[in-house]
């Protein structure tokens, strides 16, 4: 499988990890699974995507679609945040999405970073358990 979800802080922030190739196909399946994890949820839930390990994205116009239809569902996210390398095509890509989906959006270099962030933004967060697998901090 091409990515991985798992929530680091129950119901509250979510972590993608992609790697190598993701087909429109897969696509589809991540935006089918993101909207169900994020509907699942306690509001305003996070997302951190970590693209450092993928290499390509095949976007279709169905694809774009379907994420367009997504808006009501990422309504609930609070923020967008995406652990990739500052000015490569799946930052631009994440940042495009992140617009079209209407949410806050950022680019972080590191899963860590992404953490401290969320955790300055939402105080809850501090307090929180973050359970982040181990090998997660080997891709930072």
């Amino acid at each position: 499988m091409p990515y991985q979800m798992a929530w680091i802080v129950p119901r509250r922030v979510l972590l993608t990890t992609f790697s190598g190739m993701i087909s429109g196909t897969e696509l589809q399946r991540f935006i089918a699974e993101i909207r169900s994890e994020v509907s699942k949820g306690q509001a305003p839930v996070y997302h951190i995507s970590n693209s450092l390990a993928m290499e390509k994205v095949e976007v279709s116009l169905k694809s774009l679609g379907d994420m367009i239809k997504t808006v009501p569902v990422f309504s609930s996210l609070g923020m967008q945040i995406d652990v990739n390398h500052a000015r490569g095509l799946n930052a631009f890509l994440a940042k495009f999405s992140a617009q079209i989906v209407r949410i806050e959006a950022h680019t972080v270099s590191t899963v860590d970073e992404a953490i401290a962030l969320l955790k300055r933004v939402d105080g809850t967060l501090s307090e929180a358990v973050w359970e982040v697998p181990t090998d997660e901090l080997i891709l930072t």
